[in-house]
């Protein structure tokens, strides 16, 4: 398969990992083919790579590093609305619970955050609400009493979020009160991760700027690793809220750092 020269160069790095998956081993000449592209740029994305401990460059070829649980699943919301449903309802119900009138709540965009929302929307709770989700603002009426405000900057693929560097500039402005953030993965070693690195930027952003932080991921979440990091510590985090079928590993290693962790 040929790539056009001109594909981004986060995709074109997620798709080099998942040649890799297949390969093993690939030739630096072979990805210049591959991706219709100079030495320079490939050089450029396995650099990028191995300081992420994702591959390991050898005399003209890259070697794959990713442990077997590393994921390169692409986010979609749509398809994500069906999958763990029940799992994602339960954890929106728990984390519904520990809102309290008044606050400040920031939501990132995802389906689980989404169900949160859905659960304020029938509730007789005056609540701020900041998101950079577009399918969050949208289940709110203009005359609604709580207060939306929806980050700007540059419109996701799929049109169902916006992200970049206007989003963290106008969340860096904000001062929340909790943070609901839905994640693509999350591993005891890796920390928090995304496959796009302007997600990963916004999460970071999030975390800092809010007094209590809450990570709602389903079972499928824990223990995979994406590409780009979030720009945080476990430290930072104050709850985790999984389902059932989260393996006890997880579970117990994240009590050990001092997290609350609350099964649905």
């Amino acid at each position: 398969m040929m790539y056009n020269s001109k594909l981004n160069p986060e995709i074109r790095r997620e798709e080099i990992l998942k040649l890799l998956k297949d390969k093993t081993i690939i030739e630096v000449i072979e990805l210049m083919n591959i991706f219709n592209t100079s030495r320079a740029t490939i050089t450029r994305d396995i650099s990028i790579l191995e300081k992420k401990g994702l591959v390991t460059k050898t005399y003209g070829a890259i070697i794959n590093n990713q442990p077997k649980s590393t994921q390169t699943r692409i986010y979609s919301f749509d398809i994500s609305l069906k999958e763990q449903i029940n799992e994602k309802k339960a954890i929106a119900r728990l984390a519904f619970s520990l809102i309290t009138n008044n606050a400040s709540v920031v939501f990132n965009s995802g389906v689980t955050t989404f169900e949160v929302a859905r659960l304020i929307v029938n509730a007789n709770m005056h609540i701020n609400i900041i998101t950079n989700s577009l399918e969050i603002s949208k289940l709110f009426t203009a005359d609604d009493l709580r207060n939306i405000l929806i980050l700007g900057g540059d419109l996701a693929p799929g049109g169902h979020k916006v992200t970049g560097k206007l989003s963290c500039i106008n969340m860096e402005n904000i001062q929340g009160d909790m943070a609901f953030l839905g994640v693509h993965d999350i591993d005891i070693d890796a920390g928090i991760t995304n496959p796009f690195s302007a997600e990963a930027e916004l999460i970071s952003v999030m975390i800092q700027r809010c007094r209590k932080k809450i990570i709602l991921a389903d079972h499928t979440k824990v223990g995979r690793v994406s590409l780009y990091k979030s720009d945080c510590c476990f430290e930072d985090i104050d709850i985790i809220i999984t389902d059932r079928h989260t393996e006890e590993k997880f579970i117990n290693a994240f009590k050990k750092m001092g997290i609350e962790v609350m099964i649905a």
